[in-house]
């Protein structure tokens, strides 16, 4: 076991309360999600029902998000996707930005497993936006590396090139997982046939990789650099690449890559014409894709070894594997594969002299062909479209973006002349309540003057207490903060004139001096105010008034 698992298993152990053992209980999971996603979920339920009886709706949320990474990495993406969505609806009701952009990290990425490029876009370009904000380094650099991956299915590959560049600088800066972006930008290299390029990050890849003691991506990067020796005509290399690799996923219970790589081996030792172990390596894989009921593995094996046999001169063989694999591709709706297995039936028959079958067979294939050819032609054209739509809606976001800046560089703006509405009557009443203390001193002392310094007196004290003050104060907190009387009332419709008054006061924070001052009453008064407010808004013990009302 790896140290920062041990710290943070001895972190949990150590938790005294409910609420740190949910905090370590999710850490400990987020860790734990990529190797053993099954113990990483239930941790993290463990996790959420802590966090739940506390009603710590951040904590929710956190457990809701690591449960949905563990479900991407398990391939259900329906419920990662539910999974994802209740955090996302627990952190806006919160305003927790910093969760938040992890969240939409983890929908842009289901998202993108499903192929709803569109959608992905959308949820990582906001994730990129709120994780810019606040500086969260290593949400920057998944999110990009994310936003890579997917231009690279649209097979833009340049805009997936300068995303993952990006992205590895971020890598770079923070010190670690640059192997994510790296082995990314090899994938694009491959893809362009640049295999020396591919090669030598591939390479690299590799080596970190082996140091952070991520075996389950070693074994794909493992088949990743036995690909790309075949290209470069080094089978040796490249079975002993696959080997590596297969001993990996034994070593990790990964059967689907031990079917796919028994699979690849039995391609190399084909070429090299050592068909013997080329077919044991097929039947391997054939058996174990029926074990674990993979089919699309199946398919693919059984039209290999049908080849394999049809080479051979077994066309009974041949005849028999080829059929089935047809008749599953179809099943499945596999048109490439159904279509590479009638072709070669086509070609057994005819050497078997069944010419007329045979016919029957080349038709199938060309109409399969056609279907293929045009669902191809379909897949591009609908990249195309979708591209444009991710640029259109790009474009659009950036005018939103721009619109925002204007209106919040509007806000400040309003918010300094409420603010300074504020200190002005503020210094008003200040001053005329000096003035007042001083013309009562002046009515003690001097005798004779009483009664006109008595009007004097009187006439300050209406002054401070007038009206058109606060409705002045009014009108410009309501043009600058609209509707947020209205949502007050909403949350709280008992509230009095005066309560609302301290409430409008403090969401520009204003102190409870300066509020009294304004109010023409003691800052006993406001504070009893304040009291009532947070009665009636039934808030609990730990929540702060200020708080609440600024997000309001």
């Amino acid at each position: 076991m790896n140290e920062p698992i041990e710290s943070l298993r001895q972190h949990l152990a150590a938790a005294a309360t409910p609420a740190e053992r949910a905090l370590w209980l999710n850490r400990l999971a987020y860790a734990l999600h990529h190797t053993d996603p099954t113990e990483a979920r239930n941790l993290a339920k463990q996790a959420l029902t802590l966090s739940a009886r506390e009603g710590d709706k951040r904590g929710e949320a956190e457990s809701y998000r690591v449960i949905g990474n563990c479900w991407n990495v398990m391939g259900n993406y329906a419920r990662a996707e539910i999974n994802f969505q209740r955090s996302e609806r627990l952190l806006r009701h919160v305003a927790s930005p910093e969760g938040l952009s992890a969240t939409l990290l983890g929908l842009g990425l289901t998202c993108y497993f499903t192929g709803e490029y569109v959608r992905s876009l959308e949820y990582l370009q906001e994730s990129l936006e709120l994780a810019e904000r606040a500086g969260e380094l290593r949400t920057i650099m998944l999110a990009r590396n994310a936003v890579g991956s997917t231009y690279r299915q649209l097979t833009d590959y340049p805009r997936a090139l300068q995303e993952f560049h990006q992205s590895l600088a971020m890598a770079e800066q923070l010190g670690s997982e640059t192997e994510l972006p790296m082995g990314n930008i090899a994938i694009i290299y491959y893809m362009q046939e640049e295999y020396e390029k591919s090669l030598e990050m591939m390479v690299q890849v590799l080596e970190l990789l082996r140091a952070s003691g991520d075996r389950r991506n070693e074994a794909a990067c493992l088949g990743n650099l036995a690909s790309l020796h075949h290209h470069l005509n080094d089978t040796e290399t490249s079975i002993q690449h696959w080997n590596q690799a297969m001993l990996l996923h034994q070593e990790l219970g990964n059967d689907g890559g031990i079917a796919f790589t028994l699979r690849a081996i039995g391609e190399l030792h084909e070429m090299e014409q050592d068909y013997p172990r080329a077919v044991e390596c097929y039947q391997r894989s054939e058996a174990l894709a029926r074990q674990i009921h993979a089919t699309p593995h199946l398919v693919a094996t059984l039209n290999k070894l049908g080849v394999l046999w049809h080479t051979l001169g077994e066309h009974q063989q041949a005849l028999a594997v080829l059929q089935e694999a047809e008749t599953i591709a179809t099943t499945i709706g596999d048109s490439y594969f159904a279509m590479s297995a009638c072709e070669s039936i086509a070609e057994t028959l005819e050497a078997t002299g069944d010419v007329s079958e045979a016919l029957h067979y080349y038709r199938k294939y060309h109409a399969l062909f056609m279907e293929v050819e045009g669902h191809e032609k379909q897949r591009q054209i609908a990249n195309v479209e979708i591209r444009a739509a991710i640029e259109a809606a790009n474009r659009e976001r950036e005018l939103l973006r721009l619109r925002a800046e204007t209106l919040e560089r509007e806000m400040e703006l309003k918010n300094r002349e409420l603010t300074s509405l504020a200190m002005q009557l503020v210094q008003k009443n200040e001053f005329l309540e000096t003035l007042s203390h001083q013309m009562r001193d002046l009515q003690s002392t001097q005798s004779g003057a009483g009664s006109n310094v008595g009007n004097i007196i009187r006439q300050v004290e209406a002054t401070r207490n007038q009206s058109n003050d606060w409705e002045l104060f009014e009108a410009q907190f309501r043009s600058t903060h609209q509707g947020f009387i209205e949502r007050l009332l909403a949350r709280a419709p008992m509230l009095s004139p005066a309560e609302l008054k301290v409430c409008a006061m403090m969401k520009i924070n204003l102190s409870t001096k300066e509020i009294a001052n304004i109010l023409c009453c003691s800052a006993r008064t406001v504070e009893h105010h304040r009291y009532k407010v947070r009665s009636k808004l039934e808030l609990e013990v730990a929540d702060n008034l200020g708080t609440f009302l600024a997000g309001l």
